[in-house]
């Protein structure tokens, strides 16, 4: 796949994404979503952006070699990796937070 910036300059690799449809973010630890899975695909600091010593919004799931360079870097971190074995593969759950329905601002009864 070719993955190209807004003014058509060529990326490396993709972007980092959020799969709103099955909650799922991939390299974007700024975002504080409830109830989705978080993913980094390798410790770049390109991927890691958002990430910290006292990051709490969820678990990482991540390759162990990924995990273990995160743990290095902020070991307050630790507690949230969830090193996924590679080349293998794994059934994750994503849960869900339900909203109030009298909350919804199209709701004008």
């Amino acid at each position: 796949a070719r993955f190209v910036r807004s003014g058509g300059m060529p990326l490396s690799e993709p972007p980092p994404m959020f799969l709103e449809s099955v909650g799922i973010i991939v390299d974007n630890f700024r975002r504080g979503d409830p109830g989705v899975l978080y993913f980094c695909s390798h410790a770049h600091a390109d991927h890691v952006s958002g990430l910290t010593d006292t990051w709490n919004r969820g678990y990482v799931h991540c390759s162990l070699v990924t995990a273990r360079l995160l743990a290095l870097r902020w070991p307050g971190l630790a507690p949230q990796l969830r090193p996924l074995e590679v080349g293998v593969s794994h059934r994750l759950e994503v849960g869900c937070v339900p909203g109030d329905g009298a909350a919804d601002p199209g709701d004008r009864d």
